[in-house]
């Protein structure tokens, strides 16, 4: 966050200097007409870098929910595989008789018959 700040603040510094342009200071309006332009880019470049940031963030931020979502299923898929695992032994089924999509129910019922 340090950069954006010194961005910004170099940003202001720079406009203010623009605007020291548009006082009498400076009679030729050609040259006042010139440094507006050039006021107008550094104002529309802090807006895009400001924005840009933004953005990143927004992304990083989905990205990140998206990859724990996606580990939280993984775990939870893995729990659900090492319990199947161990109601099939402890029921005397083989682990290999045990479809990966059966439930603790589908296995107790099976052992039990």
């Amino acid at each position: 966050m340090y950069k954006n700040d010194v961005f910004n603040e170099t940003t202001i510094m720079f406009l203010v200097y623009h605007m020291l342009v548009f006082t009498n200071w400076v009679s030729d309006p050609t040259r006042k007409y010139e440094m507006g332009w050039s006021m107008i880019f550094f104002t529309l470049l802090n807006i895009v870098v400001n924005l840009s940031g933004i953005v990143r963030q927004s992304v990083r931020a989905v990205y990140f929910k998206c990859k724990k979502k996606k580990t939280a299923k993984k775990e939870a898929g893995d729990v659900y595989k090492r319990t199947s695992e161990l109601l099939a032994s402890v029921n005397g089924v083989p682990s290999e008789a045990v479809p990966p999509q059966a439930n603790a129910l589908e296995v107790i019922k099976e052992s039990s018959e």
